[in-house]
């Protein structure tokens, strides 16, 4: 909460640390984690400035493209054609 240049230097709220716990699935590619990285610097030669990218839980295997802007739709193209078309839904 407050104004940006409070949140960046004001006092670092600390959460008590919990026990972390491990994502099991069962076969691959039926479960995936997804984040977005960014914005990079320097920026990429076509200016992408985030990077979308999702990891299988159980096979580790990565997924990962450059965007310009992250949106709804930058989002699920990217499971679209990264996740779902290449791998099925199961």
């Amino acid at each position: 909460k407050g104004c940006k240049e409070c949140q960046k230097h004001g006092p670092i709220h600390r959460v008590p640390a919990t026990k972390l716990h491990v994502i099991v699935k069962p076969w691959p590619f039926r479960g995936w984690a997804i984040d977005v990285i960014g914005q990079i610097h320097p920026l990429s030669v076509k200016n992408h400035k985030y990077i979308i990218v999702a990891i299988d839980y159980f096979t580790k295997w990565v997924e990962a493209i450059l965007v310009k802007e992250v949106d709804q739709k930058e989002v699920i193209n990217f499971i679209e054609d990264h996740i779902i078309f290449r791998f099925g839904i199961s």
